[in-house]
């Protein structure tokens, strides 16, 4: 884990957040990336 955030650190590495949905869209967020509609990172947030 620490050799991934120095990567993110240092810049040699970018994740791509494809969608964000909140706690509430739980279950749409996992028919989302069901449905391979992801193309990076599908973040739930409070």
């Amino acid at each position: 884990m620490e050799q991934l955030l120095d990567c993110y650190r240092s810049g040699a590495i970018h994740p791509h957040v494809d969608r964000c949905f909140t706690l509430d869209e739980a279950a749409e967020a996992r028919r989302y990336i069901q449905d391979r509609k992801n193309v990076g990172k599908v973040l739930l947030t409070p």
